[in-house]
């Protein structure tokens, strides 16, 4: 122990065990903290399966299916922080078919605006002055989507990571409280 620095907390063990003769508190504290645990391990473990999902399968249904499996069905049996991260994934990727789609806008509005300059009739003129005008307004639409859907993004990681340092203190507290109760 001398060689030890900092002493915060030094468990060995992977799991609290639950014992009949503990107060109903302390096994409530065990349980919470081998959930927390048990979350924690698998966050680290599949968020780039979440991100593979969103970039291998483009079918809203198929995407849907796969979270499922890889998530659960019912929210008891769900990881709260890997839903979280899958809100933001699925925002993030969102954000990739939107530019996608403002690529292709802006090619079509470059084409109309080639086509403008070579039509010769005042209704064909209004006509594609129409179609112009449209994809702008497009254009300025998905832009501001896109900002939104940044900014909430960073707001649900941020929030993502609040959580987590929550936690964190929350098992802290946990096993400070797990400590003094199995000393005595």
């Amino acid at each position: 122990m001398k060689y030890l620095k900092k002493y915060d907390i030094f468990l060995e063990e992977d799991e609290f065990d639950i014992k009949d003769t503990d107060a109903p508190d302390l096994k409530m504290s065990k349980e919470k903290m081998n959930s927390y645990k048990k979350w924690i391990s698998e966050y680290s473990g599949n968020t780039s399966k979440i991100d593979n999902i969103y970039k291998n399968f483009k079918d809203p249904k198929q995407i849907e299916s796969e979270l499922e499996k890889l998530l659960g069905k019912s929210d008891d049996e769900r990881n709260p922080f890997l839903v979280e991260y899958a809100h933001s994934s699925k925002l993030k990727n969102d954000i990739e078919n939107i530019r996608k789609e403002l690529l292709n806008d802006k090619l079509s509005l470059d084409d109309f605006q080639q086509e403008l300059k070579m039509t010769k009739g005042e209704d064909e003129t209004k006509l594609v002055s129409y179609k112009v005008s449209d994809i702008k307004n497009r254009i300025s639409d998905k832009s501001k989507k896109i900002v939104d859907l940044q900014k909430n993004i960073s707001d649900s990681e941020k929030a993502l990571k609040d959580k987590m340092s929550k936690i964190d203190k929350e098992m802290k507290d946990n096993i400070k409280k797990i400590s003094s109760e199995d000393q005595k």
